[in-house]
């Protein structure tokens, strides 16, 4: 598009726009590609030998003067 035609010069003022080009920088996020992802189930089987530790808690018969009612 051609800028406007200036008016003729004469002893009256007269006021023109000037204009310039400025680059204009954008940054856009587009998709670029896709990635599927799945899982593989493995199930391994081992035989382990070990010695396995417990507690076990030995109460006397006295457990009346503490006010429990229930023998498990």
């Amino acid at each position: 598009m051609p800028p406007p035609a200036a008016p003729d010069i004469s002893e009256e003022e007269h006021e023109v726009t000037l204009h310039e080009e400025t680059p204009v920088v954008d940054k856009r996020a587009v998709p670029k590609e896709r990635v599927r992802l799945d899982t593989e189930t493995v199930t391994d089987e081992r035989q382990i030998a070990e010695e396995i530790r417990k507690e076990h808690i030995e109460l006397d018969d006295d457990q009346e003067q503490f006010g429990r009612q229930d023998r498990r």
